[in-house]
């Protein structure tokens, strides 16, 4: 993340997201790996969902 320049126009965000801005898309990787912060798939068979 990147250090913001501004504040964000909406007053109840300013408090929680004031250190971040946004990147535009040209700024974003094409891809991202998450999977090491996943946990591994386990059997949900006895779930009952």
């Amino acid at each position: 993340l990147k250090k913001s320049v501004r504040p964000p126009e909406d007053e109840s965000l300013r408090q929680k997201f004031s250190d971040h801005i946004k990147l535009s898309t040209s700024e974003l990787p094409s891809k991202v790996d998450l999977r090491s912060h996943m946990t591994p798939v386990e059997n949900q068979a006895d779930i009952g969902s």
